[in-house]
């Protein structure tokens, strides 16, 4: 997941301008077909490699497109403050700030499986 994280951060710290107009950030909007084919491919290594971080430790993937739009959402917002420089400490604290929240994210999750109660077995 960190390499991802690079990836979305670098991409959007080397190419502000593009990454504002992908997201309309400036107010441009457009009608998008091919480059969604892109961001679905990105979209499906992400939900793969959340949904291998949980398998890995036994966690549940029910709500896995959730755990996926949570953490793109901290990330989008992450830059999207940054590049209106609205967080104080610039890209490095942006980074830092969403390392943090997926640590706390691992931990929601392990706290969620810990958690579990079964289904009372049946007498029958």
């Amino acid at each position: 997941m960190r390499l991802i994280a690079h990836g979305y951060f670098g991409f959007a710290w080397r190419y502000p301008e593009l990454y504002r107009l992908m997201y309309g950030l400036d107010g441009v909007t457009f009608s998008i077909s091919e480059p969604e084919k892109e961001g679905l491919q990105i979209e499906d290594v992400v939900v793969l490699t959340v949904k291998e971080v949980l398998d890995s430790h036994g966690w549940s993937t029910e709500h896995l497109a959730d755990q996926v739009n949570i953490l793109w959402g901290i990330a989008h917002g992450l830059v999207a403050l940054t590049l209106a420089d609205r967080i104080r400490g610039g890209q490095a604290q942006a980074t830092q700030l969403f390392e943090r929240a997926v640590q706390d994210m691992l931990l929601a999750w392990k706290h969620e499986a810990d958690t579990v109660v079964l289904p009372p077995l049946s007498n029958t």
